[in-house]
């Protein structure tokens, strides 16, 4: 919105209460930290005298400029902690990815209560909506103020000004309580409960985190597929010039329909035998089809089984020209087992 800062950073404290570990109490004490930072280098941008922008900083900074990134941190003191926070832009993203490395030091008590770092992202819109990942899946939650968990990812849309459907998507490394406060989603980062460890917490956690805009509702199979590429990112490994036995580029599993996610590529527990998952993402009854190059033909015997593996009926799955074809339910999940394939 107007005016409002993103990626703030919230301290606060719980008041004191009993099973802190897994009740989240009420909060007596909160604090914006939207000043204070310093910066990591002297280089401060000419044309920016600190007075807006990013909340956690007092001034642009080139920490990193290049023609693929550009990033900015800052160092600040939160209590008896201290943290660092990049946030960066990279060529050909739609990811602001933000790091934070937090040397946490709060401890919390039945006499203090439960301290904690979260931070904040407000979004321009109307009648918010939030939508959580779950195993297999999402879900839509209210946006009472409540923190919910959530696995990889969160999203807040609704109604711009013009009446238009918009929102954020937060992916997140392994930080899984969100709260969605009307039009502002939160993510906790570190939560000293007491009862029963009374120093679960305490140490440095590096988090990464990333927003993604969009335009349109959410569409939880983007959202996964960001989640997935966020969490496991591809790698650029050097070697020297040489001639390899294998092809410059290949793919053995690609899933073709868009709304259907690879839940698991395995052998067979009690078999030899190819075993692949699949479940929906959109809420949509869909023939998910995955193309096997090299692993499987249509000589090969499918068998759809339960989650257990064994055989189930009715049978839906069949491999045509080395595309695997299952019915998948909406928001389900099916198992397929994929006997005489290929090894090599």
């Amino acid at each position: 919105p107007s005016g409002e800062l993103s990626a703030v950073l919230e301290y606060f404290v719980e008041e004191p209460h009993n099973m802190s570990s897994w009740e989240i109490g009420r909060i007596s004490k909160l604090e914006r930290l939207i000043s204070g930072a310093v910066i990591d280098t002297d280089e401060v941008h000419p044309f920016h005298d600190g007075s807006e922008g990013l909340g956690m900083v007092k001034h642009w900074v080139h920490q990193q400029v290049g023609p693929n990134r550009a990033a900015v941190r800052t160092t600040r003191q939160v209590a008896s902690s201290r943290v660092i926070t990049e946030i960066a832009l990279s060529a050909g993203s739609h990811l602001v990815e933000i790091s934070l490395i937090i040397h946490w030091k709060e401890m919390g008590s039945p006499s203090i209560g439960v301290p904690g770092l979260r931070m904040a992202f407000p979004v321009d819109v109307s009648n918010p909506n939030a939508v959580y990942e779950i195993p297999f899946g999402s879900i839509d939650r209210p946006c009472d103020a409540q923190e919910v968990p959530a696995l990889r990812w969160a999203d807040l849309s609704g109604a711009s000004a013009d009446g238009e459907p918009r929102g954020i998507t937060l992916l997140n490394n392994y930080k899984h309580g969100h709260c969605a406060d009307g039009n502002t989603l939160r993510v906790t980062l570190v939560r000293s409960s007491y009862d029963p460890d009374p120093v679960p917490e305490i140490g440095t956690h590096r988090i990464k985190l990333a927003i993604m805009p969009h335009f349109g509702a959410c569409v939880p199979s983007l959202a996964m597929r960001a989640a997935s590429a966020f969490n496991q990112p591809m790698k650029v490994l050097n070697t020297d010039l040489h001639n390899g036995s294998l092809p410059s580029q290949s793919e053995f599993c690609r899933i073709i329909t868009p709304n259907i996610q690879l839940a698991a590529l395995k052998r067979a527990e009690d078999e030899d035998a190819l075993v692949i998952r699949l479940y929906e993402t959109d809420g949509l009854d869909t023939e998910a089809e995955v193309f096997l190059s090299g692993l499987a033909t249509s000589n090969c015997e499918v068998v759809e089984t339960d989650i257990l593996e064994t055989p189930r009926l009715p049978l839906s799955a069949h491999i045509d020209g080395g595309v695997l074809r299952v019915g998948v339910p909406a928001r389900g999940f099916r198992t397929v087992m994929i006997r005489d394939w290929k090894r090599s």
